[in-house]
């Protein structure tokens, strides 16, 4: 139950003046002595209890008057249960969200998956539904997809969308599938606008929106639990082969063989110790090993064995048994041999004729010198106005060095790639404030003046989203080089030594990285970004470093430069390392050890094989598909593309680009399931409760009127209370006949 202005409950507490008031009568009152009365009272005692009764049901009376129209005031209502559909029959717009992710696959004891149990449950809210109740489809897994045209009235459309899911390993996008079924809620005119997600609710999927509900609140959310295991909270049982990495070690043997080691890592999810039998199939070569896993513990196991030379496709499995509920995990696929290059897009911001400098000068060195056994990183360097589509697309990392603006079209579409899994590397410098001058001379235009704020403020329209944190102003203590300002400056003072892109530097207390000096840096505001993290901190806490989650990709912030204009970092041996983790961590190879990897649902570009004619994807199942190769338009028609993108995998396994009839150059990648669904454990009720709420909680939006449209308040306000069952209304009434019982009570006692 709710109020409309519970303060006003407080008004119940007069309910007792009527009871004081009948305390100070009785105190006040006079016995008089009178024969004749004594006389007929003694006579009729039963008249005397029957008086006696009705004045204390009219004290009764007058406290629940008092305390009902305190009550009534406070205009209570009853909410809907957000547990429930409601009665599908009534007329409105039902969004199905269908949780399609490879946790999805889990068997109960009878052999019954999730998925199909929660496309059965589908069917039958389309069947329960009138013919006035509309529906949309929407697979709940990465990429999240809308199966239907939008809402549909025709239930044979929203039933054939059904059958178009299927088993599969993608990730599980559950803000993605909040955000399409909001979208079509809010196109609805209809009043009742319904949101029932079938999932089991894993605890790795479930997580408030990071940037609340933008549309139009729902009348009813539901997410319902598809088996008792998930209703009590249970923990279900599960082995995985969680990672495999594979490297040589030695050298290649007289004819050409390498010893090759394989790691692989298992996990038990379970609540109790589990054993199985992890298999390696590397070519011919099968080895296999008994396991025992403690439980809700991982262990590596490691294989080393000799291989001989050119690409290789291997899979680490595991054998199925009762304590493995989710067969979809139990392998692990991995190549040998091919080393995929990041392809890292710099657009140089502060172009300089000058080579020392320029805005790259070191940086260009830095990601050149990778260390052996690295993932090499490949660079294209443009300028601003080369910052195209084609170019992004066929990146893993696009590196804004010093850019000061950037077009409406060119912030929309980085935020598309990094949404869609890509990283963007952000480093400030002198065209934040403006200028356009060479070096440490900058430093002395730096302050706060109004030029420096109109042009701190353009920054951060431009970036808009893709800055962690909106920048504020920019502190200066000095010029680099002037020993003068050294002891102003300032130094790395705080490392997450935990996260990947600083484990390197973790028990160094003597690297370089620590004694970089730091003279000019952007100051940031903190607020209202809960999900950016500072990973590394100037003196006196001050931001150094900073990450932030845009949909399935991720944006780094270094708040000063990264050539010698506001710092020495760039000169530290240090440097290189930091810059080639940063890349490779927003490219997600630090999280891929096994090759060229990749997860079911993720945007993939794949080196593209020597040699000329048409590209021809293999798919695991045999299947082919043509490519098309993204040319670069500024060095001509005729040049070759050093990548091609082969869209989101669908199926895990071993995929190959090749030129067609060119089988034995073909560029091998593997595709794995994705393995935060190996962890099945349910989310707590108060994160379900959260999401709940972001999704039902007025928030101002209306469905078919402007803001600033007269009425529009009016219509606000009966969008926020459709649904409840108003009870004030009824108490007053109630009053009446409170106050008709009262005066029927006082007649008869005269």
């Amino acid at each position: 139950m709710g109020f409309g202005n519970i303060g006003l409950l407080i008004g119940m507490a007069l309910g007792v003046v009527p009871i004081i008031i009948h305390l100070i009568n009785r105190r006040r009152a006079k016995l008089r002595r009178f024969a004749a009365i004594e006389f007929l009272l003694m006579s009729d005692k039963r008249l005397a209890r029957r008086l006696k009764l009705k004045q204390i049901l009219v004290l009764a009376l007058r406290v629940l008057l008092v305390m009902a129209l305190a009550f009534a005031l406070a205009k209570p209502y009853i909410e809907p249960d957000v547990a429930t559909v409601g009665e599908l029959s009534e007329p409105g717009a039902v969004a199905l969200v269908i949780d399609d992710s490879a946790s999805m696959q889990a068997t109960d004891e009878g052999g019954d998956s999730r998925l199909e149990r929660a496309v059965a449950r589908a069917r039958q809210l389309i069947e329960s539904g009138g013919t006035r109740t509309s529906f949309a489809i929407i697979a709940m897994g990465h990429p999240a997809r809308l199966l239907t045209p939008g809402l549909t009235y025709d239930h044979a459309v929203a039933t054939r969308a059904l059958e178009q899911l299927r088993p599969s390993g993608r990730g599980a996008d559950l803000e993605g599938a909040l955000a399409e079924a909001g979208r079509v809620l809010s196109e609805s005119g209809e009043r009742e606008r319904r949101l029932e997600v079938l999932s089991d609710l894993a605890a790795h999927a479930w997580k408030p929106l990071p940037t609340g509900w933008g549309w139009v609140p729902v009348s009813t959310f539901a997410r319902e639990p598809l088996d008792v295991e998930a209703r009590q909270g249970t923990i279900v049982p599960n082995l995985a082969v969680v990672d495999v990495a594979a490297g040589e070690y030695g050298a290649p043997d007289d004819k050409g063989a390498s010893s090759l080691e394989v790691t692989a890592t298992l996990a038990n999810y379970g609540t109790s110790e589990a054993g199985t039998t992890a298999e390696l199939r590397l070519g011919p070569t099968v080895v296999a090993e008994v396991v025992t896993l403690a439980a809700g513990a991982s262990r590596q196991v490691v294989f080393k064995l000799s291989v001989s030379g050119g690409t290789t496709q291997g899979q680490v499995s595991i054998a199925a048994s009762k304590e493995n509920r989710l067969d979809a995990d139990d392998t692990f696929y991995f190549t040998v041999g091919a080393r995929r290059s990041l392809q890292t897009l710099i657009v140089n911001g502060s172009p300089q004729t000058t080579g020392w400098l320029d805005e790259l000068y070191f940086l260009r060195a830095a990601l050149a010198a990778t260390a052996p056994g690295e993932t090499p990183i490949a660079v294209k360097v443009v300028q601003v106005s080369e910052l195209t589509s084609a170019r992004v697309d066929a990146s893993d990392v696009v590196v804004l060095a010093n850019v000061g603006n950037l077009t409406k079209e060119q912030t929309l579409m980085l935020e598309h790639f990094v949404e869609r899994g890509g990283g963007v590397f952000i480093t400030a410098g002198d065209q934040w404030v403006g200028g356009s001058g060479e070096g440490d001379e900058k430093a002395d235009k730096l302050g706060g003046t109004g030029s420096t704020v109109s042009a701190i403020g353009a920054v951060n329209k431009a970036y808009g989203k893709l800055l962690p944190f909106p920048v504020r102003e920019v502190k200066s203590v000095g010029k680099v080089g002037d020993p003068r300002a050294l002891l102003a400056s300032l130094s790395f003072a705080n490392v997450k030594f935990e996260h990947p892109i600083f484990q390197i530097f973790d028990g160094l207390d003597d690297a370089s990285l620590f004694k970089a000096h730091v003279y000019t840096h952007v100051l940031v505001d903190t607020e209202g970004r809960p999900e950016a993290t500072v990973l590394a901190s100037l003196t006196g806490g001050i931001p150094a470093l900073i990450e932030a989650p845009i949909g399935r990709g991720r944006v780094v912030f270094l708040t000063t430069t990264i050539d010698r204009d506001w710092a020495d970092l760039a000169l530290r041996t240090s440097f290189p390392p930091l810059v080639q983790r940063i890349c490779a961590y927003l490219a997600r190879a630090l999280d891929r050890t096994s090759g060229a990897g990749f997860s079911v649902g993720d945007e993939a570009h794949v080196p593209v094989p020597e040699g000329r004619g048409p590209l021809v994807l293999l798919r695991p199942d045999g299947g082919e598909t043509p490519l098309d190769a993204v040319e670069d338009s500024a060095a001509g028609a005729a040049s070759q593309a050093t990548t091609v993108y082969v869209g989101a995998p669908d199926i895990a396994g071993h995929w190959a680009v090749m030129r067609a009839g060119e089988r034995e150059r073909a560029v091998s990648f593997a595709v794995n399931v994705d393995r935060r669904e190996s962890d099945l454990r349910p989310a707590s009720e108060g994160v379900l409760s959260e999401v709940s709420g972001q999704l039902t909680r007025d928030n101002g939006i209306l469905p078919t009127m402007d803001a600033g449209h007269e009425g529009a308040d009016e219509v606000g306000t009966a969008e926020a209370e459709r649904g409840r069952t108003v009870l004030w209304p009824w108490i007053l009434a109630g009053l009446f006949l409170l106050f008709g019982s009262e005066a029927w009570l006082l007649v008869r006692g005269t």
